[in-house]
């Protein structure tokens, strides 16, 4: 089937950016392996790509297909006009500069392996050992990994994933070089084992400006900041994560209900998103995410380490998925900026209303005291 459009992004020129899919998964381009591969291509093949990228322009009301090798859901859009994808086992990307200059799919589009540099010489040689093959420590490693949620630390350029399996922790960094795909590095970063309760279940991802990264965690219900300026090292012969506990700080909001006779709770976190322009009052870089099953989106203040409940009490129903911050008028103080979510459910008769009910936008603003106008 075709169609099917998800995870929208806006650029700088306010064309959306979305998810469709275009073709058949199988029906890969020449240029993402065999004999006319790319070099993309012949570094990693990609054998099919369920869903491409499609662009629509509100100006000229003109919509534009990009055929991609990998496979695209959950996007992050950078400062320099990249639109990231995670991807199995990959990360991949389209340039939007060189597409403007070409509408060529294949000149605007490349990806990376996650390849980890396990033999120690500072680079990544190819013949590396597989996920499934055990670690060389005379060769690099190709690991396997989880990109449900994909965040750009635009600190260093470096491009971060989690995923969205119940029995994933691990946190994938993928460094692009400067050509890449030879250029691609991976590092991979999982938590300290022994934790009181143990963290499992990876979701939504997200960098602040300092660099830090913040993940929601899906299934054990953790909040996690992972700040790799504290590394002692960050080089993982072993590949399995552990050269870094030294930069995990773990919370957990211990306000929430949990099922009966168990820690986990009934809500869900699910994408999460960086208030890095304070629209809601609580400080610059204040990570928010969607939390499922609640009625509320959940904050997090970085400088108290409190968690702050945003409820909808109505219409019932608020199921969130995602979110964004936007600021309108920076001169108007709180009036002027907002995040913005909507109803998210794939149900929306289940919306306060009943049938016929129609999702809705939501526009959360912050006043600095209950009488401010």
């Amino acid at each position: 089937r075709n169609g099917d459009p998800r995870s929208v992004g806006i650029d700088g020129k306010g064309r959306v950016w979305f998810t469709l899919r275009i073709r058949d998964a199988g029906k890969q381009p020449g240029w993402c392996g065999g004999a006319g591969a790319n070099k993309y291509g012949k570094y990693f093949p990609m054998k099919q790509s369920g869903k491409q990228v499609a662009n629509y322009d509100p100006r000229t009301q003109k919509f534009e297909n990009v055929d991609t090798c990998f496979s695209v859901d959950h996007n992050e859009l950078s400062h320099d006009n990249f639109i990231y994808y995670g991807s199995n086992g990959a990360v991949g990307w389209v340039d939007m500069n060189t597409w403007d200059k070409t509408h060529d799919a294949e000149k605007s589009t490349g990806w990376c392996p996650a390849v980890i540099d396990t033999n120690g010489d500072g680079k990544i040689t190819e013949g590396w050992t597989e996920p499934d093959q055990p670690v060389d420590p005379a060769k690099d490693h190709r690991v396997n990994f989880g990109c449900y949620s994909i965040a750009v630390n635009e600190k260093d350029g470096s491009i971060w994933c989690s995923g969205i399996g119940s029995d994933q922790k691990r946190l994938t960094r993928i460094e692009k070089g400067s050509n890449p795909p030879q250029t691609c590095r991976a590092e991979i970063f999982e938590p300290p084992p022994g934790q009181k309760l143990e963290l499992v279940g990876t979701g939504g991802v997200q960098a602040d400006t300092n660099g830090i990264v913040y993940d929601a965690w899906r299934v054990s219900g953790h909040f996690t900041a992972f700040d790799r300026s504290k590394c002692k090292s960050t080089k993982d012969p072993q590949a399995n994560g552990q050269s870094c506990p030294e930069g995990w700080t773990i919370y957990r909001n211990t306000n929430e209900p949990t099922y009966s006779n168990s820690p986990y709770k009934s809500s869900e976190a699910y994408l999460l998103h960086m208030d890095r322009a304070d629209t809601l009052g609580f400080g610059k870089d204040a990570p928010v995410y969607a939390n499922t099953n609640t009625d509320s989106l959940e904050l997090f203040q970085p400088s108290t380490r409190q968690f702050i409940t945003l409820r909808v009490p109505y219409p019932l129903s608020y199921f969130a998925r995602s979110g964004t911050p936007r600021v309108d008028d920076p001169n108007t103080g709180w009036k002027g900026k907002g995040f913005w979510s909507s109803y998210a459910t794939y149900a929306s008769w289940h919306i306060e209303g009943g049938k016929g009910s129609l999702p809705k936008v939501l526009k959360f603003q912050m006043r600095p005291n209950p009488l401010a106008k």
